[in-house]
């Protein structure tokens, strides 16, 4: 029997290292997260940040593998920080693949808002996973 993957976890900590030696300056002291840091208010938010979410996790071509949508989503100080910020993110994601993800492609294009709460900028992305499924 095989199991459905969590692609969330893989999805940070890839980014979280693809990141780290980053040096443009938008990059600085970003923090990739699956959730917004408790008890941040609009005053202290932890800038920049990158959500990743998952969605739709399915099997495909059952039971070598499964697919999923990964949603990152880049808040920062400025409207061109959280574009360039969701670009990178994005591209890095879409090259990287490890035990758990085969590959991720970008599906879409980018969405740009203000967070409604903050009024923080915001730049969302979507990719599509294809992952292995876990023998249990």
């Amino acid at each position: 029997m095989r199991t459905l993957p969590d692609i969330r976890a893989p999805a940070i900590r890839g980014l979280r290292s693809l990141l780290e030696d980053r040096t443009e300056p938008y990059t600085a002291g970003v923090v990739v997260g699956h959730e917004i840091p408790a008890g941040a208010t609009p005053e202290d938010r932890l800038l920049p940040y990158v959500l990743i979410a998952v969605d739709d996790v399915e099997p495909w071509r059952y039971p070598a593998a499964a697919r999923g949508l990964v949603r990152l989503t880049a808040w920062a100080t400025t409207e061109d920080d959280a574009h360039d910020l969701a670009v990178l993110a994005q591209a890095l994601l879409a090259d990287h693949h490890d035990t758990v993800i085969r590959h991720l492609a970008p599906t879409g294009g980018l969405v740009h808002a203000h967070d409604s709460e903050t009024d923080i900028p915001v730049c969302s992305a979507l990719l599509r996973a294809t992952c292995h499924t876990t023998l249990i």
